[in-house]
């Protein structure tokens, strides 16, 4: 875990109806930034503020909501799923620091969802993969997992493997550590520690010995030790990972239902774990508002010159005009 404090902006994305707009509910929920779980169907959830999306039961316009995830302050940004509502999507894309691509663990890679990853590549977005709905009959983590990679062309890893699938979705057995969670609570919301299933402790080796070939690959001193068959301890992997993800090299892949509150935190905490600080990025291409034509190079950090980029302007019936920096 980073000791170091961090301030990030973090969006969720997703094709429709995949449960973005309850995750982001949930992260909020499980970070103590909202006492209630609201939900779309409901039509309380935090996030869906406007008379129209509570009538539709879809995000239309992009929202803000400020979270805690350890020593992490994060600007979690909901956006809408619809392709109807990309323009509003996209423009948000140019300010995130990292994203968390919300996949159907029922549904898999659809239309909206390769539109997505084409804009997250065009804007060199840092990004993790939550497989959601692992409770809904027809739920396969690895299929999707597997899906992605044939569609998308990307380099989706597990971290984590769920224990059970659908009405048996029980935990999670984290692939980094070698250790395992057992939902506990009505929804799950109380994680406890479990000794990993014997039945699943090979396909757990499997995608752990996966994980660190594939770190290995950014890491000449681990591929040689990995070659070797040395163990390699998860606080000498964490930071490679977190290189190999900060350059589109790694997409993450957890886990779980942000409706029964499971796997929530455990992307909460990879969140913390994983995702750099703006400052590592450091650097970052503008513009110069009087000449358009002439690239600028600004830097990230509290000693350097204030520059923002207005990317959202809104009206208020109550406030009137409201840019967003």
């Amino acid at each position: 875990m980073e000791t170091t404090h961090k301030q990030i902006v973090l969006g969720i994305l997703a094709h429709v109806d995949s449960g973005k707009t309850t995750l982001s509910e949930a992260m909020l929920y499980r970070s103590g930034a909202i006492r209630k779980l609201g939900r779309v169907d409901h039509k309380d959830a935090f996030l869906d503020t406007d008379t129209l999306e509570k009538a539709r039961g879809i995000t239309i316009f992009s929202k803000q909501a400020l979270l805690t995830a350890g020593s992490t302050d994060i600007t979690l940004l909901d956006t809408p799923g619809h392709v109807d509502f990309s323009t509003e999507t996209e423009r948000t894309l140019q300010v995130l620091d990292y994203a968390v691509l919300v996949v159907s663990g029922t549904d898999g890679v659809q239309s909206h969802t390769e539109t997505l990853w084409r804009l997250l590549r065009r804007y060199h977005v840092p990004t993790f993969v939550f497989v959601n709905k692992m409770d809904r009959t027809g739920a396969n983590f690895f299929k999707v997992v597997e899906d992605m990679r044939k569609k998308l062309k990307v380099n989706a890893t597990p971290l984590e493997i769920p224990i059970g699938a659908e009405a048996d979705f029980i935990g999670l057995v984290d692939i980094l550590e070698m250790k395992a969670i057992k939902f506990n609570g009505d929804n799950g919301e109380n994680p406890l520690p479990i000794d990993i299933p014997a039945d699943m402790m090979d396909l757990a080796k499997k995608y752990h010995d996966e994980l660190v070939e594939k770190v290995a690959d950014f890491d000449d001193e681990i591929a040689m030790r990995f070659l070797d068959g040395e163990d390699i301890p998860a606080e000498e992997l964490r930071p490679i990972i977190r290189k190999a993800v900060l350059a589109g090299k790694l997409v993450p892949a957890f886990c779980g239902s942000a409706f029964k509150n499971k796997g929530v935190q455990s992307l909460l905490d990879a969140v913390a774990d994983y995702l750099p600080s703006p400052v590592d990025i450091w650097e970052t291409v503008g513009h110069n508002p009087y000449n358009m034509d002439e690239e600028v190079r600004v830097h990230c950090g509290d000693d350097q010159p204030f520059t923002a980029l207005a990317f959202k302007i809104a009206t208020d019936p109550y406030v009137g005009k409201l840019f967003f920096f």
